[in-house]
């Protein structure tokens, strides 16, 4: 017995030394490159701005510098923006570019004229992410920086020049178009001026009248989309004229585009252009943004024409958008129609028979919606809920009551947020019962408890129900529920409250995200979506958004987005899918940190849809044209290489069939 003691502390002793031999040569080796950036993004994903982090930026190497300084901007705070400002005069470029991008991520307003005092002394490269962040973190109320910020349209750089232009834009400097349409006008880069024409088209400069039309006809179909953006605040006979012309425009997008800009224009001409347009338009996406054209400006000129299609074979996504048109500008005539309708076995049928009920707005149709609001979809559920709320406030609070009992979340979500918006004081009991069992509640919806709470607590500050909701958040177990209460409870009662985020739950290992890094040294991965259009194959960017692409390639190997569809299709815009519900609520039983990058979205960018910063999962996005206002705003995390022709086919309810991750040659 002894001898066994003996023997057993001996084998004790022996697995303790080797233990503390491997921890003290861990501690002890110099770690990889790939290693050290793979801690950076631990220490990012924890949300943690530590010594650790900060330690990074001074690394010999200036991968890992850059890296570092890319994070700390994203998590910001504290003194995020101090520390990186001295790094734009880093010997890298690489380093210095990084940093001036970060710093536009932090929010620190008072970074803009340190910007702008140095950028023009800076490489081109670092010149154009300094500019950038001052439109980040500018606001017309800056005139003096604004001011300083159009000197840059001289910069010797025409990178800086077409980044002075975007930044403009994002500030919304309304009052320096004529300074954008000088600098076009003796601008030599093509980029530099797609990016004046765009500008210009989202201050909606009536002054550029000229230019816009100058550039109709240009090669690339960005510059006409953004010239028919502009045309459409002109508000002349020639520039509808033009619009008009457009529908006609090789390029879809552009078509698109000159759609929703006729839209708006009072005159009859428009509609009748676009009514004859929608005769002809034999693509569905086409189709769609006529009739959603038509129904915003209340035209009854496609009535006919409309009701043709619906005997026709028309997908769910068209016939949905008929019958909302319909509702829109007949009222009441179609009840009929949609009561024929509204038993389809097609949900995105049902979904506009819900919405095209609220729509028509006559008390009539109430019984209609109570039907729908029993219906097995809970979008369905959700639209329904909607309208009765609206049409129907007499019996209000039992369609809330109602709401709060349902089997799902969002439906339960949707009677929340109204309890908040209305102030509805007789729920204080039913929300007070919701937060005592928050433990059991999907994350979203203890975020809208969080909001609910924010908007009650002023008209009853010293409800118990109301302050527990609320400071209930602050400690809840999703970092991203007690950031936004955080930041709401910092509005209400101007408190301080950064120490409730605390450590943000990590989910992938430093060892796998450095071998993921290292991986992509070599080349990145790739992932193969096939879908009933087509395949469409992009490339993951592990170097830009390895926690996105991990979590990407994570859920396409277990198969969840397996039979997913596309749920919304937003013609010229995007195409967007990888929601399990279908109906843009979904996502894993996780968030995922926000990746923000100086990588600019393209005609074929994809990037991680969000519900505010930090919320992403499982859905994202296919651009279907340049956007340039997503920037720094979205994830992106990969570029499509070949597919774009199945992309733009996309209709909404199209399946994807699978996802094939390819790595190594």
């Amino acid at each position: 017995m002894a001898r066994a003691t003996i023997r057993l502390s001996g084998l004790l002793l022996l697995v303790a030394i080797v233990v503390v031999a491997f921890f003290a040569w861990d501690n002890l080796r110099e770690y990889t490159i790939y290693e050290r950036q793979a801690e950076i993004v631990h220490l990012e994903d924890a949300r943690q701005l530590s010594s650790d982090l900060y330690g990074y930026l001074s690394d010999p190497s200036y991968e890992v510098r850059a890296r570092a300084a890319m994070a700390v901007g994203r998590v910001g705070g504290g003194d995020a923006a101090g520390r990186l400002l001295p790094m734009l005069s880093d010997s890298s470029q690489d380093v210095a570019a990084a940093a001036a991008f970060a710093i536009g991520l932090t929010g620190d307003r008072s970074q803009v004229t340190p910007l702008l005092d140095i950028a023009f002394d800076l490489p081109a490269r670092v010149a154009e992410a300094a500019v950038r962040s001052v439109g980040r973190l500018a606001d017309t109320t800056m005139k003096p920086s604004v001011n300083r910020l159009t000197d840059y349209l001289a910069h010797p750089g025409p990178e800086v020049r077409a980044a002075t232009c975007y930044a403009l834009a994002d500030i919304g400097a309304n009052g320096k178009s004529q300074k954008i349409v000088n600098y076009i006008r003796s601008e030599t880069s093509s980029a530099g001026r797609a990016a004046g024409l765009y500008a210009l088209a989202r201050l909606k400069a009536r002054d550029a009248e000229v230019l816009f039309t100058e550039y109709l006809a240009d090669a690339d179909p960005f510059v006409r989309q953004s010239c028919v953006r502009g045309l459409g605040s002109c508000k002349t006979k020639e520039a509808r004229h033009l619009l008009a012309m457009a529908l006609n425009d090789g390029d879809d997008n552009v078509v698109v585009e000159a759609i929703r800009r006729l839209g708006p224009l009072e005159d009859k001409a428009a509609g009748d252009q676009l009514v004859r347009r929608f005769e002809t338009a034999r693509q569905d996406r086409i189709a769609t943004a006529i009739l959603r054209a038509l129904r915003e400006r209340d035209d009854r000129g496609a009535i006919e024409a409309a009701a043709a299609r619906l005997g026709e074979e028309t997908s769910p996504w068209l016939t949905g958008e008929i019958i909302r048109y319909l509702a829109a500008v007949q009222g009441d005539a179609v009840v009929a129609l949609l009561d024929s309708l509204s038993a389809d076995s097609s949900r995105a049928v049902r979904l506009a028979c819900a919405e095209a009920y609220g729509l028509i707005a006559d008390e009539k149709v109430v019984p209609r919606l109570v039907k729908l609001f029993s219906d097995d979809d809970p979008a369905v559920r959700a639209e329904a809920f909607g309208g009765l709320c609206r049409l129907d406030s007499t019996n209000l609070e039992f369609y809330v009551t109602t709401a709060l009992s349902d089997s799902d979340w969002v439906v339960q979500a949707l009677g929340i947020d109204l309890i908040g918006t209305k102030k509805l004081s007789r729920f204080l009991g039913e929300l007070g019962k919701l937060n005592a069992g928050r433990d059991t509640l999907e994350s979203d919806l203890r975020r809208s408890l969080a909001t609910a709470a924010a908007a009650l607590i002023e008209d009853y500050p010293t409800d118990s129900t109301v302050a527990a909701a609320f400071k209930a958040g602050l400690t809840d177990r999703s970092y991203l529920v007690r950031r936004e209460t955080a930041e709401l409870y910092r509005e209400k009662f101007g408190e301080d409250t950064e120490r409730y985020p605390s450590r943000a739950r990590t989910r992938i290992r430093t060892s796998r995200l450095a071998n993921m890094l290292q991986k992509a040294a070599a080349g990145n991965p790739r992932a193969v979506i096939e879908t009933e259009r087509g395949p469409i194959e992009m490339e993951l960017l592990t170097n830009v958004a390895p926690l996105t692409v991990a979590n990407f390639m994570e859920l396409a190997r277990d198969g969840f987005y397996d039979g997913l569809v596309f749920h919304r299709i937003v013609p010229g815009f995007v195409a967007q899918g990888g929601d399990p519900r279908g109906d843009g609520w979904g996502g894993p039983p996780w968030n995922i940190r926000c990746e923000y990058s100086a990588k600019p979205y393209r005609r074929g960018t994809v990037g991680i849809a969000t519900s505010g910063k930090d919320s992403g999962g499982s859905q994202f996005f296919i651009t279907l044209s340049p956007q340039p206002r997503l920037e720094g705003r979205y994830t992106v995390f990969g570029i499509v290489r070949d597919g774009m022709d199945a992309a733009d086919e996309l209709m909404p309810g199209d399946r994807i069939l699978g996802i094939n991750i390819i790595e190594g040659s």
